[in-house]
């Protein structure tokens, strides 16, 4: 729930009688796909013979949830991929350690690192899929969660975390049709199961998850 937004990392330190680094960005692609399919054809009769050959093209999207530090608690982040987009609620490390008083902070929500790298590597949940009809429809939606801009409740709230931003994503994509229930559903599974443990352990406060 919190990251180093001058270079997009953040390096902990833990001292079990030895040292290891962990960043904490984006994560380096690997394995997300992008398929295309052809659409020859257009319903405008008139356009489609005045542009003859040109393809109606759709995009679809792996939708991927990404757990970070998920064995050492308090700094466990939840943040969701769709295609090339790693998205997060995440405030910087200064924002989040000199923030005494949380119940104030309200998380800001951006892009992360693609080119960044994971130790230890995350915990990654295939969730399904998107679709978009086409490149420019896919930017128009990632651009639209970003301008969100912050979480509306502080963190210390329920609604209010890195795990509600990738509920509150899935969802727009579900009620967009962009994608399936079933892959809201099945984020739910780890969600519900996990979110008051998490809470506790990174902000502090025992609190539920809010309503559906």
């Amino acid at each position: 729930m919190f990251s180093r937004t001058s270079i997009l990392h953040f390096f902990v330190s833990f001292a079990l009688w030895a040292s290891f680094l962990v960043v904490f960005a984006s994560p380096l692609p690997s394995g997300d796909s992008i398929e295309v399919s052809q659409n020859y054809g257009c319903a405008n009769s008139t356009v489609a013979g005045q542009t003859p050959g040109i393809a109606k093209r759709s995009v679809k999207e792996d939708i991927t949830l990404y757990i970070l530090f998920e064995a050492y608690p308090e700094y466990e982040h939840w943040a969701v991929r769709v295609g090339n987009a790693y998205l997060q609620a995440a405030a910087s490390y200064e924002e989040w350690t000199s923030a005494m008083d949380k119940s104030t902070l309200h998380l800001p929500i951006w892009k992360g690192n693609e080119n960044a790298q994971f130790s230890p590597a995350p915990r990654m949940v295939k969730l399904g899929t998107a679709k978009f009809k086409n490149d420019q429809e896919e930017e128009a939606i990632i651009n639209g969660i970003l301008d969100w801009k912050h979480m509306s409740v502080p963190v210390t709230e329920p609604g209010g975390n890195c795990m509600d931003f990738v509920r509150y994503v899935l969802e727009d994509l579900v009620i967009k049709k962009h994608a399936e229930k079933r892959v809201l559903e099945k984020f739910m599974g780890e969600y519900q199961a996990k979110y008051t443990q998490v809470v506790e352990a990174v902000v502090g406060v025992s609190i539920q998850p809010p309503p559906s």
